[in-house]
């Protein structure tokens, strides 16, 4: 949307008017400066208004902006509070969001099960950095009864989407054998994805640091200077 000319004062008369989605619509105007000068008091105004009425985008909009203090007084209860009303309603990044401060303990306390629990339901949903979080929960133990198997099927879900840091720890689990058969083949091909992205030199840290054996270490080095010359 643009948010430019008759556009905009048709979305502003429907918000005015009580529209729960031109409500929303408006927020954004303001939020990302669509042919309005940037304003994001006025952007929480009008998703408050919008997530008042259950409007689920906004909810989650509306629990960022406390989140940051972003146009309102920073409030990580409040925060929560509208997350929590987003999730509930299947709002996968309200859902993952919530998992975040739980398991920080940003505005409640810190809570690993419920932390579990909602990042279990936003990797449900196919988010990719979820399921990366909710396998370390069951590799971990964190929250749930540790499952390196069910660590392993989460990992992989999230490194099929490309997701770095799931592909190393996927390629450690089976290089190590951590709760799974032991598979060096498929711990190369993992760490061989990893490589070539950014993570490369983390990766040879943890590799180091998780005892590779040193012909493993040496691949990796190889894996990295073959990427990097070509």
């Amino acid at each position: 949307m643009s948010g430019n000319g008759p556009e905009k004062d048709a979305v502003a008369l429907a918000a005015e008017r009580g529209d729960a989605e031109a409500q929303f619509s408006l927020g954004v105007i303001y939020d990302e400066g669509q042919g309005v000068a940037k304003d994001a008091a006025a952007a929480a105004r009008w998703y408050r208004a919008a997530a008042e009425q259950g409007h689920a985008g906004a909810q989650f909009n509306l629990a960022v902006a406390y989140h940051r203090g972003d146009g309102t007084p920073q409030d990580p209860a409040e925060a929560v509070k509208w997350y929590r009303l987003a999730a509930e309603q299947g709002h996968v990044a309200a859902q993952f969001n919530l998992g975040v401060v739980y398991d920080k303990g940003q505005g409640v306390p810190p809570q690993s099960a419920e932390a579990a629990k909602w990042y279990r339901r936003a990797a449900e949903q196919g988010l990719a950095q979820a399921q990366y979080n909710i396998g370390c929960a069951y590799e971990t133990g964190a929250g749930v009864a540790k499952n390196p198997r069910e660590a392993e099927r989460w990992y992989r879900l999230a490194a099929e989407q490309g997701h770095a840091d799931a592909q190393h720890n996927l390629a450690l689990m089976h290089y190590h054998g951590e709760g799974i058969p032991r598979d060096r083949n498929e711990a190369m091909k993992w760490m061989a994805q990893a490589a070539d992205r950014p993570g490369m030199y983390r990766l040879m840290t943890v590799a180091i640091m998780r005892r590779f054996a040193p012909w493993a270490i040496g691949v990796v080095i190889a894996v990295f200077l073959l990427i990097w010359i070509l």
